[in-house]
């Protein structure tokens, strides 16, 4: 998958294909990403057999507190932070663009 050419497809997208783009993108990760990858060997899933979004395996929160959840090799520009519950490690989510963030976000 071509990430520039993916993340063009779901700013000009009417929104009709949503399952087919969240299938895809779902594949790409699953093939890519090391954390998820490793998630979906825990739960048996072979990302052939999912045909639909709600078939998709959501990874739990608490991989964002204990791993660095990133498809590839980036520097992140940003990091959000869960606000954590008192005591606990709060959740990362590393951000590669946050201008693509805000593009994607006001798009929705």
């Amino acid at each position: 998958m071509n990430i520039a050419a993916f993340e063009d497809k779901l700013l000009h997208s009417s929104g009709q294909n949503f399952d087919e783009l969240a299938l895809e993108l779902f594949r790409w990760q699953a093939a890519n990403n090391p954390v998820y990858r490793e998630y979906l060997g825990l739960l048996d899933v072979s990302p052939i057999n999912v045909d639909s979004v709600e078939e998709i395996p959501m990874l739990p929160v608490e991989a964002f507190t204990l791993r660095d959840v990133k498809t590839g090799s980036w520097k992140e520009e940003t990091t959000f932070l869960s606000s954590g519950t008192t005591g606990t490690v709060p959740a990362r989510h590393a951000v590669r663009s946050i201008g693509w963030y805000h593009q994607i976000a006001q798009r929705c």
